[in-house]
């Protein structure tokens, strides 16, 4: 084998390397994310959760009101559109925070713009934290599928409104 062939497949194995292997602190890194954030049918938990609101709905003797707040994971494709997100989102979302003893005012540097995905036939608008919203311009194109690590918002209000609200903490193409 001649030197320059030798020199040409250390670059190429070293350029796999790079893109495909990862480092004991990257894999540790997504491993925490995957532990913390359990992969889901998101589409499944979306359908119980408007089942179980029009079911409290029909039932007025049942209180209204409800919330929670989880962590989950799941894949969903990048439509490329942004927008702000509206105060309705983040006050349900304070909220839900408050509620289960989180600071409600962090969400006010955690959130401001919403970006649009795909779950399988549903378009979702998504709230997402303003370094992430960098790195995702950065990294995605529209129709790409990366998978997401959202902490998930649900409120249902006495006046009847259902919120399921993700806000986008990490994700990976």
């Amino acid at each position: 084998m001649s030197k320059i062939t030798s020199v040409f497949i250390a670059i190429i194995l070293f350029h796999f390397q790079v893109l495909f292997g990862q480092t004991g602190e990257e894999k540790k890194y997504w491993e925490n994310w995957n532990k913390n954030y359990p992969e889901v049918d998101i589409a499944s938990v979306l359908k119980l959760e408007r089942n179980y609101a029009d079911s409290v709905e029909k039932h007025p003797e049942i209180i209204q009101y409800y919330t929670r707040v989880d962590k989950y994971s799941f894949t969903a494709e990048f439509l490329g559109q942004t927008r702000k997100m509206s105060p309705d989102i983040l006050n349900s979302m304070k909220r839900g925070l408050k509620l289960f003893g989180g600071n409600p005012s962090q969400l006010e540097q955690l959130t401001g713009s919403q970006v649009l995905f795909k779950i399988a036939d549903e378009e979702i608008w998504m709230c997402i934290q303003p370094n992430i919203l960098k790195a995702l311009k950065e990294e995605l194109s529209k129709g790409d599928k990366p998978k997401l690590y959202c902490l998930y918002f649900n409120e249902h209000t006495k006046e009847k409104r259902l919120y399921n609200i993700f806000l986008i903490s990490e994700f990976v193409k």
